[in-house]
């Protein structure tokens, strides 16, 4: 079973990742939706989201600058 075991472990290993990286791409996805909605009700004036929209862009701007 140990090349067999190992196989599977990778195939498994594999499919856990991608499954990750979409899971990662849809919250992503989503997220900028959310943020472009916000947006769009503050610049209308449907809502203030100033206090979310500055915390979103310090937070782009550190992420961006450290990693």
């Amino acid at each position: 079973l140990g090349v067999l075991g190992s196989t599977l472990a990778a195939g498994e290993q594999a499919d856990a990742t991608t499954a990750a990286a979409q899971t990662q791409s849809d919250a992503s996805k989503y997220a900028a939706d959310l943020q472009y909605k916000m947006w769009q009700e503050q610049q209308l004036g449907q809502r203030d989201w100033s206090a979310s929209l500055w915390n979103i862009c310090m937070f782009q701007a550190w992420y961006e600058e450290y990693f």
